[in-house]
């Protein structure tokens, strides 16, 4: 009898949201997005010295973006993110979103889980960040670990809670049958079979005049038993923000990792300074893991110091500095440093 009652009380609330539903307008798309162009002088060094070479880098995304409410206050939107550039047109994130004020939201597609998005690092200007340098000089690549996540966008469904006086939760899990599968297959299993799962917890408030971001995450990804735990807080007041994120880590592989020992910890820390419409930053990153043999361990270390200037109109002007280390174990360790100017437009 329970459950005759139960399934009749779920298809009474469905139809009540689908007749008040009816009464909603359809999505209609919106466009935005970013352009973003940038040139360098590089030095490449150990173990080949190529000196100065001229390197070029974009970055374009077109977002088409729409939501509607429904008469039950429920809010519905979609996002799609399309990759603009040449030599990467693709579609990037692709998802939609269920939410209110009382329940909070859910996200269902391909887009980047809850550790990913809620993680707080160091303040940061420029382009390359802690393994981003491949995008201006391929022959560098810092993998020791990625702070505060692996930048994954794969299928997944995210939970985002409402926000309870500065204190949001967020919970995501991607399933092992889509989990490195094309975002439209229909058969199951995919070539991979492992899930991911990650939870944050983040505050953002103000304290003695002082502005503060917080946040606690966990990520597992069952692709080597790769766990991750992260803390990050950024403290601002008076035009200056001061901040840092710490993360250790500890598995036999990960989604970018092919193998081997990957146990190992790592930090960044940052100052910036906004005054009117020149921004400053100084950052420095460091990450170690064991490596997959004996013979030592993997070692990443970055310094980067960006200034930009905001021209209005959603256009700006970024210039950039970076010496970084990538020192793996038994072989010579890869150095490179850049000068980088760009420009960047929202729209």
């Amino acid at each position: 009898m329970k459950k005759i009652l139960m399934g009749t009380t779920a298809i009474i609330a469905l139809a009540s949201f689908t007749s008040q539903a009816a009464a909603a307008e359809k999505i209609s798309l919106g466009l935005g997005g970013f352009q973003k162009f940038y040139v360098g002088k590089v030095t490449r060094g150990e173990p080949t010295d190529l000196h100065m070479d001229m390197a070029a880098w974009s970055n374009t995304e077109v977002y088409f973006k729409g939501s509607t409410t429904l008469d039950n206050g429920v809010s519905v939107s979609t996002t799609i993110q399309l990759e603009g550039d040449a030599d990467a047109t693709s579609i990037d994130n692709s998802y939609m979103t269920i939410s209110s004020d009382s329940m909070g939201a859910v996200s269902l597609g391909g887009m980047f889980g809850a550790a990913d998005a809620m993680h707080v690092g160091a303040p940061m200007i420029g382009p390359n960040g802690y393994g981003d340098i491949a995008g201006m000089d391929g022959t560098l690549t810092l993998t020791a670990n990625e702070l505060g996540g692996f930048g994954d966008d794969t299928l997944k469904g995210v939970y985002m809670s409402p926000d309870f006086n500065g204190v949001t939760v967020g919970m995501s899990y991607t399933a092992g049958e889509g989990f490195g599968g094309a975002s439209n297959a229909k058969n199951v299993p995919h070539a991979s079979s492992n899930d991911h799962f990650s939870a944050a917890l983040a505050y953002g408030g103000e304290m003695s005049g002082a502005a503060v971001d917080v946040s606690l995450s966990h990520m597992n990804d069952n692709a080597g038993n790769l766990k991750t735990n992260a803390i990050g807080v950024n403290v601002g007041m008076n035009g200056f923000t001061f901040g840092g994120s710490y993360h250790d880590f500890s598995g036999t592989g990960s989604p970018g990792n092919t193998g081997g020992e990957l146990d190992g910890n790592g930090y960044d820390l940052g100052v910036s300074y906004e005054t009117g419409a020149v921004s400053v930053a100084a950052t420095y990153m460091n990450s170690t893991n064991d490596g997959s043999t004996a013979a030592g361990e993997n070692k990443d270390t970055m310094w980067n110091l960006g200034v930009s200037y905001d021209l209005g109109a959603g256009v700006g002007l970024v210039a950039q500095y970076y010496s970084a280390k990538a020192d793996a174990e038994a072989a010579t360790a890869v150095t490179s440093k850049a000068i980088i100017a760009g420009i960047e437009v929202s729209f």
